[in-house]
């Protein structure tokens, strides 16, 4: 698979889009002069980290993953109907984000609602203090839930098999989690299992 690290470098004023035609791979890195990205038909994988003056993602197309790492700019990501996997880190403004995806990993973005995303497998958030509360998947397998000092209440997933949670100190209650395999709880305080937390036996 081909690959590249960088297509604009700190000065460019240009790009050639077709550079990048063939690609199925592609990495932007460290380049503040981007505001949007063009269409990328073939682009299956996507990585854009430290694009402070990235706004607008509209036109991609096909991606199956999607990092996006330190664009302060965006506030959302777009429907992309093949999208699977999306990472997120340090992305403060995005508020919403396709309901399609299977497996999300987020860490410090604060506005990000999480409504509507029924499929996912795979749920990771750390340093996010704006969530108040995780509830109604039916599909999660694996949640893990780090340093996100709001939230309250876990309720209402099935299927979910393995729980890790840790330094979230006003998580309060976990109700009517089912199929659980495996679960670690570490650092909170405030935290009663007093409700229906259903194992496989």
């Amino acid at each position: 698979m081909c690959q590249i690290c960088s297509i604009w470098d700190l000065e460019a004023q240009k790009y050639d889009v077709n550079m990048v035609s063939d690609l199925e791979l592609l990495q932007i890195a460290n380049c503040p002069i981007i505001t949007e990205l063009p269409k990328l038909k073939n682009i299956k994988e996507l990585y854009i980290l430290d694009c402070p003056n990235l706004k607008d993602i509209s036109q991609l197309e096909n991606i199956i993953s999607l990092k996006i790492f330190y664009c302060p700019l965006l506030t959302n990501i777009p429907y992309i109907s093949n999208l699977k996997h999306l990472d997120m880190i340090s992305c403060a403004n995005i508020i919403t984000i396709p309901n399609n995806i299977t497996e999300l990993i987020v860490n410090n973005c604060e506005n990000l609602k999480l409504t509507n995303i029924k499929n996912l497998n795979i749920l990771e958030i750390s340093n996010c203090n704006n969530l108040y509360d995780i509830y109604n998947f039916d599909f999660i397998k694996y949640l893990k839930l780090s340093n996100c000092l709001e939230l309250i209440s876990i309720h209402n997933i099935k299927n979910l098999q393995n729980m890790y949670i840790k330094d979230c100190s006003s998580l309060r209650n976990i109700v009517n989690v089912f199929g659980l395999q495996s679960l670690i709880i570490d650092n909170c305080d405030n935290l009663e299992l007093k409700t229906k937390i259903n194992t496989k036996t």
